[in-house]
């Protein structure tokens, strides 16, 4: 079965635009890498096989996270401030978040790097 990878970031900002920019980069077989706007994009996807790829602050490394939990969540203050982990969180809360995993990039990470990690989460 191909996983979905749908990437999350700003690619107007320089510091969270990787993953946007990975989307139209990576190529890897039974892997199709999706580039969303919004965190409510999840919504139009099956769960199942479905990866989600952002930048995580606190992250020393590329990681997979299985636990929603370990996102870090930076207060909201206005409508604005809902990122992908405050959507996450309440999808959890509303018990709809099962099925999907995110590989999380630390801030800062060159896309080499990030590249040759995330070809060995997809691929493994």
């Amino acid at each position: 079965m191909k996983k979905k990878v749908l990437c999350f970031g700003n690619p107007e900002l320089e510091d969270d635009a990787i993953c946007t920019q990975l989307a139209k980069e990576l190529k890897i077989k039974d892997v199709q890498f999706i580039y969303c706007s919004k965190p409510e994009e999840i919504l139009d996807h099956n769960l199942t096989n479905l990866y989600l790829m952002d930048i995580v602050h606190g992250l020393e490394k590329v990681s997979l996270i299985t636990d929603i939990s370990r996102l870090n969540q930076a207060k909201s203050v206005t409508a604005h401030d809902f990122d992908l982990g405050f959507f996450l969180l309440l999808m959890e809360s509303m018990n709809h978040a099962k099925g999907f995993k995110i590989i999380g990039l630390p801030p800062g990470i060159g896309k080499k790097a990030a590249k040759a990690e995330i070809i060995k989460l997809l691929t493994d």
